[in-house]
C-alpha cells in the first residue's frame, strides 16, 4: 500500500512530467521519474505478472516520488498477489529504489518495506546499470511468487472441518498472532465467505476469512505474517 503524509500529494504521470529533472554532475546523475516507473513496469511481464493498478505520489516540490503498483498472476487462477513498491529522488535524499512481495508498504515518511529489496545510488551509470538490477530484484519476485503458488495449493487441497477450523482459530490466539475478540468475526467469514471462491471448506478459505477480517486492522496487523506461519506449521510441514 502506499501512505502519505501531510507533506506529499497524490500524483498522476503528468505530474511526475512536469517536475523539472536538475542538471547532472560527474558525480550525480539523475534518473526521471517516470522512465524509472516505465522500467520497472515494462519488466513485470517476464515474470508472470500483470499490473493491476498503479498508485503515485510526489513530495517536496516533486523531488521525490514514491510509487505502488499492485500485481496479479491473471493466467492460471490462482489469484496469486504480489506488490511493487518504488521510490526515487532529485535532491539526493534517496536512492533508486524498489521493494516487492505478497504484502508491501512505500510510505512518504520513508517508510519502505517488503520481503525483497534493491536500491542504486545515482552515481555515473545509474541509468545503464538500472535494467539489470530490476531484472534481478524482479527475479527474486518470481522465485516469491512461485513459492506462494505451492503454498496456496497446499493450502487449497487440504479440505477442513469445522472442527478443525476452529481449532486453527484457537491456535493462532494461543500464538498471539491474531486477537480473541476478532475471532467471531472470521467464523462468520467461514461460515458465509463473502466471495464465492471461498466457498470450498479448505484451509485456504480459512486463511482468507482471516485476512478479510485482517482489512480492518490496519497497518501493523497487515504486514504480520504470524498467520501464515501457524497455517505452514499446521497445514503444511
Amino acid at each position: 500500500m502506499l501512505l502519505t503524509d501531510k507533506n506529499a500529494r497524490q500524483a498522476t504521470r503528468q505530474d511526475l512530467i512536469e517536475v523539472p529533472l536538475p542538471s547532472g554532475t560527474s558525480s550525480y546523475t539523475p534518473v526521471p521519474h517516470l522512465d524509472f516507473l516505465e522500467q520497472v513496469r515494462s519488466q513485470v511481464p517476464s515474470i508472470g505478472l500483470t499490473v493491476q493498478f498503479e498508485q503515485l505520489s510526489l513530495a517536496r516540490d516533486g523531488d521525490q516520488l514514491f510509487a505502488y503498483l499492485s500485481c496479479t498472476n491473471g493466467t492460471d487462477g490462482h489469484g496469486v498477489n504480489m506488490a511493487i513498491g518504488l521510490r526515487n529522488s532529485y535532491d539526493r535524499s534517496l536512492s533508486c529504489g524498489l521493494v516487492a512481495g505478497a504484502q508491501v508498504i512505500v510510505c512518504s515518511n520513508l517508510w519502505f518495506i517488503g520481503e525483497v529489496a534493491m536500491n542504486r545510488r545515482h552515481t555515473r551509470y545509474v541509468l545503464e546499470d538500472l535494467p539489470d538490477r530490476i531484472e534481478d530484484m524482479l527475479g527474486e519476485v518470481l522465485v516469491l511468487k512461485d513459492r506462494q503458488l505451492e503454498e496456496i495449493d497446499g493450502l487449497k487441497a487440504h479440505d477442513l472441518t469445522d472442527l478443525q477450523a476452529h481449532d486453527l482459530m484457537i491456535r493462532t490466539v494461543r500464538h498471539g498472532v491474531f486477537p480473541a475478540s476478532k475471532i467471531p468475526r472470521v467464523i462468520g467469514e467461514w461460515d458465509d465467505p463473502q466471495h464465492e471462491e471461498f466457498a470450498p471448506r479448505t484451509a485456504w478459505s480459512l486463511l482468507n476469512a482471516f485476512t478479510e477480517v485482517n482489512k480492518t486492522r490496519g497497518v501493523a496487523a497487515q504486514l504480520d505474517t504470524g498467520l501464515h506461519r501457524v497455517f505452514q506449521q499446521a497445514i503444511l510441514n
